[in-house]
């Protein structure tokens, strides 16, 4: 929780991180089809029918590894304890809808993801980065690529995708970071909003801030990047 830094700006920003962790590359594959799948139901819903803020996202990104589903809103509409409950509102809805998406169109999810990894490098620059990143990460997955295509070729329905999903909302793996517009008070800011259970809630960002944010953290296991394994 945190102030916004510019004087006088009315505009609040919720951001609601919910941690896979390091998955095999089949999981890999649910998420990255999960990230297509979700983009339109949050815009559609926090951005057009209840016109939360003009900035609105719904994607699944690499984290240094870690794979991570992302919801932004920004906007001076609803407070970020408000905007909260309206992304958890979201994905419940996207959860209960999830399984029953037709064959046809989960067809067509697959072959945007066959698309992606399919899409050959342009230059030795891209070439390079792809081949960094799995340094970088300390993957050395080479050949995900072509692993996450076999494992596409051989996935049939939506059930193993909504299973994944169920999976990753259970995990208890969130971090919200809150930023407050200016007519909010501090009293106000710095009152625990979240109703979570085992929730760490931090205000501002100062040294002793982050040293408790990770008091007793370890690492994500990684034994299984690199394979077809779930």
């Amino acid at each position: 929780r945190m102030r916004n830094p510019i004087p006088g700006d009315q505009n609040h920003a919720t951001v609601a991180v919910y941690q896979y962790g390091v998955p095999d590359v089949a999981t890999r594959v649910r998420l990255m089809l999960i990230g297509k799948m979700i983009e339109n139901p949050v815009y559609d819903t926090l951005r057009t029918k209840m016109q939360l803020g003009y900035i609105v996202f719904g994607f699944v990104t690499d984290h240094a590894g870690v794979i991570e589903l992302r919801i932004l809103v920004q906007g001076a509409k609803e407070q970020p304890d408000f905007v909260e409950a309206d992304i958890e509102s979201v994905l419940a809805q996207f959860q209960a809808g999830l399984r029953n998406i037709s064959a046809q169109e989960f067809s067509k999810w697959k072959a945007s993801i066959q698309s992606s990894l399919n899409h050959d490098d342009q230059n030795m620059g891209q070439e390079a980065d792809r081949y960094w990143g799995q340094i970088a990460n300390d993957g050395h997955c080479f050949a995900r690529r072509e692993l996450a295509l076999q494992y596409l070729d051989t996935l049939r329905g939506v059930e193993d995708v909504a299973a994944t999903f169920e999976e990753l909302r259970s995990l208890n793996r969130k971090v919200t970071v809150k930023m407050f517009g200016a007519a909010v008070d501090d009293a106000h800011m710095s009152r625990a909003g979240s109703n979570a259970t085992r929730a760490l809630v931090l205000v501002g960002a100062d040294v002793t801030e982050r040293k408790l944010s990770v008091g007793g953290a370890l690492y994500y296991p990684t034994a299984t990047v690199c394979r077809i394994s779930k």
